[in-house]
């Protein structure tokens, strides 16, 4: 039996259980393990035997997530982040030889992002510290990330890299962009409420392209915190006025995408990889994106052949600028050659049953 323990993030589990039904794989070999409130879609979509632990705080719950660890024959676990987790693959070599860790993107840079770390923050590292050395398998989404996990632990485990982590959530939309000459532009900045999209500092940059922009729209659905939102949303309305628009709902994924496709130009500027799916569904559309370019997702687009812009010239500047359209053609040919559903379904073959 394979066990996957999902962090709380039903809109990435979902959608992967139904791309593993749609591909074939024998779901009777599966059992789940899901963090957050309970939900029959996977019992019912996918038959999936599952078990619900609501947070990382309750102990009688994740004593028995234990008890399924020790059972299972493999486990696959997508994002560590719960402390329990930590503490078994600690503590038990058998539970630890079993484990795959499907890394998400926090759950790697989680410590070395903190500008001040607290005791508790130190005490949990000292607890990932003694659980990830014992992890024989990971699996990444960039390869470059595997040199920051060998680099900060010290540790060498097999790697399995998986662009398309969760194929269902990108939209490969093969709409021509128009060849245009624009004066003003559509921008989309970062992909949730995180604090890790530094909105703040992006729309300081931005505020040098002011009359170049025609409207922001900002993502602040998920991820953050309602004071943090607010900020963003009043910085937001300061400088640019009803030009921002705030998206705080979450969106069905269709009207998502109506608004990615009205977008010329995205802006990203997180430390860490984060929000691929945004950026691939840009790409696909033949758009201009900016991201910070000492991040790993600089450093794979940069291997694959696809150019992106550094946002460090906003300011270095003073302007916006779209990629020529031929180059944006070549950055959707070239991002194909890497995300699939077929190359995904293979890959997860590999992972699971390899």
């Amino acid at each position: 039996m394979v066990l996957h323990v999902f962090n709380n993030q039903k809109k990435f589990s979902k959608g992967y259980f139904k791309l593993l039904k749609k591909n074939n794989f024998d779901m009777n070999d599966f059992e789940l393990v899901h963090y957050g409130s309970k939900d029959d879609y996977f019992e019912k979509e996918t038959g999936i035997k599952t078990f619900f632990i609501r947070n990382f705080i309750i102990p009688f719950s994740n004593l028995k997530l234990y008890f399924k660890l020790k059972k299972a024959d493999r486990i696959i676990i997508h994002s560590l982040a719960s402390p329990w987790l930590l503490i078994y693959i600690a503590l038990n070599r058998n539970i630890a030889n079993k484990v795959t860790w499907v890394i998400w993107g926090k759950d790697l840079y989680f410590y070395k992002l903190l500008d001040k770390p607290r005791f508790y923050h130190k005490a949990y590292e000292w607890l990932r510290k003694q659980a990830i050395p014992k992890i024989g398998r990971v699996v990444v989404i960039l390869k470059e990330e595997y040199n920051l996990l060998t680099h900060w632990y010290g540790v060498n485990p097999e790697c399995i890299e998986c662009n398309d982590l969760y194929h269902y959530c990108l939209d490969m939309s093969d709409e021509k962009r128009l060849e245009e000459k624009k004066n003003k532009y559509t921008v989309l900045v970062g992909n949730s409420a995180s604090k890790s999209n530094r909105h703040i500092d992006v729309l300081k940059k931005l505020k040098s392209c002011d009359k170049q922009i025609e409207t922001i729209y900002c993502p602040l659905s998920y991820g953050g915190k309602k004071s943090y939102v607010k900020q963003v949303i009043a910085i937001g309305e300061a400088y640019f006025g009803n030009r921002f628009i705030p998206l705080t709902d979450f969106l069905p994924q269709n009207k998502y995408y109506q608004i990615i496709q009205k977008v010329d130009i995205g802006v990203f500027n997180y430390l860490r990889q984060e929000g691929l799916g945004n950026i691939w569904s840009l790409i696909f559309r033949k758009k201009t994106v900016y991201i910070v370019s000492t991040t790993t997702t600089y450093a794979f687009f940069k291997r694959v052949g696809v150019k992106v812009k550094d946002i460090n010239s906003i300011v270095q500047t003073g302007e916006l600028s779209l990629l020529d359209n031929d180059v944006t053609v070549e950055n959707d040919k070239q991002l194909r050659k890497v995300l699939s559903e077929e190359i995904c379904a293979d890959t997860w073959r590999k992972i699971i049953y390899g």
